[in-house]
């Protein structure tokens, strides 16, 4: 199959950055991997302490989901929105990135074919 499909469907459907790997740009593929890794862990923490200042201060009594949930919409949501937004920029980029190296390649092997 061509790398310019199989690079890009590694790094939509698998791990962003695998495309990158297999079209042969390592340090490329290792930044974009630990670059989704690390945006991931942060959305995570991020989230962990939202709902944990979203139920802070509320009695045993009034942790019903309804009051969870309007407390957890009211906190300031600006850098879990940074977060994910980055998140799929870096994914796209790596998609669109893969495809368009993959295709090079594909492009060198079949002129090299036809010498």
């Amino acid at each position: 199959m061509k790398k310019s499909i199989i690079s890009p469907l590694c790094s939509a459907l698998v791990v962003p950055g695998l495309g990158q790997i297999i079209n042969g740009q390592i340090k490329k593929g290792i930044i974009l991997c630990l670059s989704v890794f690390v945006l991931l862990i942060s959305a995570v923490v991020e989230t962990y302490f939202l709902i944990k200042a979203s139920i802070k201060g509320l009695a045993l009594n009034e942790l019903y989901p309804e009051m969870v949930i309007s407390k957890f919409k009211a906190q300031d949501h600006t850098l879990l929105w940074i977060i994910c937004i980055t998140f799929i920029v870096v994914w796209l980029y790596s998609v669109i990135d893969a495809f368009i190296e993959g295709r090079k390649i594909d492009l060198q092997e079949k002129e090299g074919h036809k010498k």
